[in-house]
């Protein structure tokens, strides 16, 4: 830059002294002093870029943004990208996720890959989990004035209703690392085993709550873990033992930004314990859905898919499934798409749909 405004500066010809020439010599000054100043400020700044300090609080210091910011400009010249682009891709990739997820025994992931845009229906039960569970974790400052924390909840209902769906999709609108189990992931053939790894769980648990900001466990088939206690004979024993190591933590998840989240198609074989305020606090029945709920599950399962079906047929269609949940409603459309391409198109019509019903949901 120093370079190019000297050629600036000194590129007009001397060799006449005419009102003109002169007056043409001191625009060409004025023009090249602020590339002077610019290039100058560059020049004498001290700062390594090629080491920048990428810790977190670093990249909460002004003074760092300010000097990443304008190198990010000069580098935007070249590259076409952005200086804020540059600085938010370096803060998602340096500053988001503090937590190896791999180092850990059980599988905790970022996102389930399903939010609540893709449960069909269910509104008043999606509004009920948004406030009662999301929002005190994520409006925590609110949530704080007012003495409210999130609630550990168990869904139960008949299988196909949708339960492990929903809360897959809680977990992802709460936005922590979910570890997605069964009982099978926990329990254990060996003696004290499977004690020792609901420790372990939970353990693991307020470690990546600590760095992430909370941290969800999901245990679908949670009667098989939590189940109804008894003394008689020493068969008991190590269930027992899983169950009171099981409750002694769901009484502190809230201490560390930790939501519980069970599923059942069995809720009477659950120990009474577990459902008392500060273990498991909510209790909601995902029933069989109603019409409006089944157009909507079909409308969603659709979306994904080309069809000419218009709305009115799904309507129909829904109207015509009654008794039908979720999980056979995600099956019909599925059957539709085979149809389809049985046929050679590619295209859901609705001889498929017809053809499919014929054998699903009767």
């Amino acid at each position: 830059l120093v370079v190019t405004a000297a050629e600036i500066l000194f590129s007009a010809p001397i060799e006449t002294t005419t009102l003109s020439s002169t007056t043409s010599l001191v625009s060409t000054a004025v023009a090249a002093v602020p590339v002077l100043l610019i290039a100058w400020g560059l020049w004498t700044d001290d700062t390594d870029w090629s080491t920048d300090n990428n810790t977190a609080d670093s990249q909460l210091d002004p003074e760092y943004v300010r000097k990443r910011t304008k190198k990010g400009n000069i580098e935007a010249v070249a590259t076409g990208v952005s200086a804020v682009d540059e600085y938010a891709r370096a803060t998602a990739t340096d500053g988001g996720q503090t937590v190896d997820l791999t180092e850990y025994e059980f599988d905790w992931k970022l996102n389930t890959g399903v939010n609540f845009h893709d449960v069909g229906g269910f509104n008043e039960i999606k509004q009920e989990l948004q406030r009662d569970v999301v929002l005190p974790l994520t409006a925590t400052e609110r949530a704080s004035k007012l003495g409210v924390t999130s609630s550990n909840v168990l869904l139960h209902g008949p299988p196909g209703t949708g339960k492990t769906y929903l809360a897959k999709a809680l977990a992802t609108e709460l936005g922590f690392p979910v570890a997605v189990l069964t009982g099978s992931s926990v329990t254990s053939k060996w003696i004290n085993a499977s004690a020792n790894r609901v420790e372990t769980l939970f353990q693991e648990a307020r470690e990546v709550a600590e760095g992430e900001g909370g941290a969800i466990i999901f245990l679908d088939e949670v009667d098989t873990v939590l189940k109804q206690r008894s003394g008689a004979g020493d068969s008991h024993a190590e269930d027992n033992k899983v169950v009171n190591e099981f409750l002694n933590h769901l009484e502190t998840t809230d201490e560390h930004s930790i939501v519980f989240i069970g599923a059942t198609n069995r809720v009477d074989s659950i120990d009474s314990a577990g459902m008392r305020a500060g273990r498991i606090d909510k209790k909601i029945k995902i029933g069989k859905p109603d019409r409006r709920t089944r157009e909507a599950v079909l409308r969603v399962q659709l979306a994904g898919r080309s069809h000419k079906l218009p709305d009115e047929l799904i309507s129909t269609i829904a109207a015509e499934t009654q008794g039908c949940v979720p999980a056979e409603l995600e099956r019909l459309v599925r059957a539709a798409g085979k149809q389809a391409l049985q046929r050679g198109d590619d295209i859901i019509k609705q001889e498929d749909i017809h053809e499919a019903m014929s054998t699903i949901c009767k």
